[in-house]
């Protein structure tokens, strides 16, 4: 697993290498279609779409995975098919993507996804590109305070 992510990361530096540097963009909200829900306890609100037919989404599959986890979807007219499923983020019921894009050049996607409770725990990293998906890991930073609800670390 070390040597994976060692090569995920520095093909990453290597791409970064000819990108202007990656931007925070906002994907159009959407809706997932054609799909069994009763296997999927997904939050509404975190429902993205990008690249016109790949659907990222937030939430819980049945049985209950412990924690928030994160869903890649690709989505046609008549079907709609799971092509990932993180682990679950712990006791969390907080995952809050926040996505990231080259504008100059194909490049991953990379989503920061704030993990937490009434704050926040930290950030786990993934890379996107189309419907091929890589965990990198969790970044434990975020801003230390209890006082208010969530504050994020980014």
């Amino acid at each position: 697993m070390r040597h994976f992510t060692f090569i995920v990361t520095l093909l990453m530096l290597y791409t970064l290498s000819f990108c202007d540097g990656y931007r925070q963009y906002v994907p159009k909200q959407a809706t997932i279609k054609n799909i069994d829900t009763c296997s999927f306890n997904l939050l509404s609100n975190y429902i993205y779409e990008y690249n016109n037919k790949y659907i990222v989404a937030i939430g819980n599959s049945k049985p209950n995975i412990i924690g928030k986890q994160l869903f890649i979807f690709e989505q046609d007219t008549d079907k709609t098919v799971l092509h990932y499923s993180s682990s679950g983020s712990d006791d969390s019921y907080i995952l809050k993507p926040y996505f990231y894009k080259c504008p100059n050049i194909k490049a991953p996607y990379i989503i920061l996804a704030e993990i937490g409770t009434e704050y926040s725990w930290g950030l786990r990293v993934f890379l996107i590109e189309d419907k091929e998906i890589k965990e990198i890991g969790t970044i434990p930073a975020y801003i230390d305070t209890k006082k208010a609800l969530l504050h994020s670390g980014i």
